[in-house]
């Protein structure tokens, strides 16, 4: 069991549209399922998938500066991923690990903020890398 969480900073949106949000940041909260392949090995493949919270937060006011009242935004959401830890011989206290991921945290529904989008979700892919203490 693991619980996966990423916050991603506000990011610029463009539209063309006066009446659509100009910034979007989001959380994704998933507890989450890991199944790790040869978990003694020097390289130890994993994956994980479960589902979770995530929160959608907008900027006060649209393009075109009028507020609106729904700055941020609820829904579900999944968490589908994949990775290797990579074992060394590192010890500060306890044994150290490499790990490099990639996890795509999926919307249930899509952060509109009165704007119309294609689709239902939302697909928020992240690549990360970090070191991993051994208990």
């Amino acid at each position: 069991m693991e619980f996966p969480f990423v916050a991603e900073p506000t990011n610029s949106v463009q539209s063309s549209d006066g009446q659509s949000i100009v910034s979007l940041a989001t959380i994704f909260v998933v507890p989450s399922l890991r199944v790790e392949f040869a978990p003694n090995a020097v390289i130890s493949p994993w994956v994980s998938g479960g589902f979770g919270y995530g929160i959608s937060e907008g900027r006060e006011s649209f393009g075109n500066e009028v507020r609106h009242s729904s700055r941020y935004q609820s829904t579900g959401a999944a968490q589908f991923g994949a990775g290797v830890d990579v074992r060394t011989p590192i010890r500060v206290w306890f044994p150290i690990s490499l790990r490099g991921e990639v996890r795509d945290y999926c919307a249930a529904t899509n952060p509109g903020f009165g704007t119309a989008c294609r689709g239902s979700g939302q697909n928020n892919v992240v690549v990360s890398g970090g070191m991993v203490l051994h208990f």
